[in-house]
């Protein structure tokens, strides 16, 4: 059975010169500030391109000679699979957001923890669906549990100098019990590269024992542990110095505000009585070991409380995952089904929100009618490319007469928004010639589009009705308004964030803004995230 792992896409951003952008998205852009899945942005104290507003130059300031640090909150997103009243399947995935005031500050960063969500999710959801039969002929051989994939967030660092969390996996798959293993993430604030072992570590000779004193000093019940427990020491110490070959990939470490935090997975002490451990092993208590670096809090009179910078949110609605095998008792209805068929929602505060922020990336670059079984290719890259350009120029790179954007930035636009992957050779395979009139061309890992600006995004869409379809999508039906253009320009070339939390009769009350042309889409709802299935406008 394969277990369940997290991978981490981080994409090298490319800032495109003269490029006007003026709209709101889900990904991070490198001069809009975004918040949660779909989210919004605020352009409201942003002053151009690779430019700083006097309250961003303000909140730089240091105290005390450390490092500034970065505000940010995270959300656990819980899933479960069930048939019925027989439980399949359950976890929790977690996404971590910049505050809104940081993501301009840090664009990378925020792209990076953006795609560490996405990817989140997509694993998880994946790995529990594809486990459905597997459980199944448990649940046939008399096991009566399911399976538990939950992910936990151990907030580490947060300044302008190191961004470091570690996630605990707990694994159960019907045996005795579950197990623990912990994955670390060091980053780069500025660049969302990460950082190297070799980076803070100067020195590895010793500190195996090192780290096993200090283990056993932090966790005094390991003490008779290793006395009982014949040559667990030695190995532990003699793995340990393994780990630290190739920059220490193998070894859990995340750095903390006054040191390296080291998390041991379940057996590996040597027997699973022992359970998972951690170890921090302090800058001032072993200067020598360190390279200086990241020792930024020597000196200073209190040492940061993560806990106090980290703000976790209320937990995200369950996303209820469909089996594919029997149905639910006669007379009864599945968990992820909703009661009032047919009936209208009545959307929240926060869900109108999102629906007419999610509505809108497509309202505002003027896409056409969608349905995902007859999407074209050429539609989806472009969506993406406009995206890019509207919510994320970094990612427009320039080459002679032409904008392009990568197929990373392809493949990750077209899955948060449409829900599937579109590959290389999809895009190899077009018939780019067969475009009439137009110069849009895929090469070598590249989309081309002729180079133009001056081009206003002053539209966005507000949802005026939604019913449940009751096969996990919505309609949604809304009503496209554009903004005054001198109102689009004086709020800095976009629109005010408060238009995309407005109903449609706040909207027509509003002067500075007009009624256009109406919609109506099929949304997937997953939590509080949706992806396109059909869109027709008239």
């Amino acid at each position: 059975m394969k277990k369940l792992t997290i991978f981490l896409m981080i994409f090298a951003l490319a800032v495109l010169p003269g490029c006007t952008s003026s709209a709101e998205g889900p990904d991070t852009a490198d001069k809009e500030t975004v918040t949660e899945d779909n989210g919004e942005v605020d352009k409201s104290d942003w002053t151009g391109l690779g430019g700083k507003s006097g309250k961003e130059k303000d909140k730089n300031k240091k105290k005390n000679n450390t490092p500034e640090k970065i505000g940010f909150s995270y959300q656990y997103h819980p899933v479960s699979l069930d048939d019925g009243d027989d439980h399949m399947a359950s976890g929790r995935y977690v996404t971590i957001d910049l505050d809104e005031d940081e993501r301009g500050r840090y664009p990378e960063l925020a792209a990076a923890l953006e795609e560490y969500g996405i990817n989140s999710a997509d694993n998880l959801t994946s790995y529990l669906s594809g486990c459905e039969e597997e459980i199944r002929e448990l649940h046939s051989e008399g096991m009566p549990n399911g399976y538990e994939e939950d992910y936990d967030l151990f907030p580490q660092r947060a300044d302008e100098k190191v961004f470091s969390f570690v996630v605990g996996n707990y694994s159960y798959m019907g045996g005795a019990h579950g197990v623990m293993g912990y994955k670390a993430y060091n980053f780069d604030p500025k660049t969302a590269d990460e950082i190297g072992f070799a980076d803070v570590v100067g020195k590895t000779e010793g500190l195996p024992e090192i780290i096993f004193d200090e283990l056993v000093k932090q966790n005094e019940d390991l003490t008779e542990y290793f006395e009982i427990v014949e040559g667990d020491k030695e190995s532990l110490i003699e793995e340990l110095g393994v780990k630290f070959d190739n920059d220490a990939k193998d070894l859990v470490w995340a750095i903390t505000y006054d040191g390296i935090h080291i998390f041991f997975e379940d057996y590996a002490m040597g027997s699973y009585v022992a359970g998972s451990r951690d170890v921090v092993i302090r800058f001032a208590d072993y200067p020598d070991v360190f390279t200086g670096k990241y020792d930024d809090y020597s000196g200073a009179k209190r040492v940061p409380n993560i806990d106090a910078i980290a703000y976790q949110r209320d937990d995200a609605d369950t996303i209820m995952l469909r089996t594919k095998g029997a149905s639910a008792p006669a007379g009864e209805t599945k968990p992820h089904e909703e009661q009032n068929r047919g009936e209208k929602i009545t959307l929240s505060k926060d869900q109108q929100r999102r629906l007419n922020l999610f509505i809108s990336n497509f309202t505002e670059q003027g896409f056409g009618d969608y349905d995902e079984d007859t999407r074209d290719v050429h539609q989806l890259a472009q969506f993406a490319y406009m995206w890019s350009r509207i919510n994320r120029p970094a990612d427009v790179e320039t080459e002679g007469n032409y904008y392009r954007i990568s197929l990373d930035t392809i493949q990750r636009v077209v899955k948060k928004y449409f829900g599937v992957k579109i590959t290389e050779r999809d895009l190899d395979a077009y018939d780019w010639a067969g475009i009439k009139g137009e110069e849009h061309f895929y090469q070598d890992g590249y989309y081309y589009n002729p180079a133009a600006d001056g081009e206003s995004y002053s539209s966005f869409a507000i949802v005026n009705y939604v019913s449940d379809n009751k096969d996990g999508t919505w309609t949604v039906e809304f009503q496209r308004y554009i903004l005054d253009i001198e109102a689009y320009w004086d709020n800095n070339d976009s629109v005010p964030k408060q238009y995309y939390a407005m109903t449609d009769a706040e909207a027509e009350s509003d002067i500075n803004a007009a009624a256009d042309y109406s919609g109506v889409a099929t949304v997937r709802r997953e939590g509080n995230s949706y992806t396109l299935v059909s869109y027709l406008i008239y």
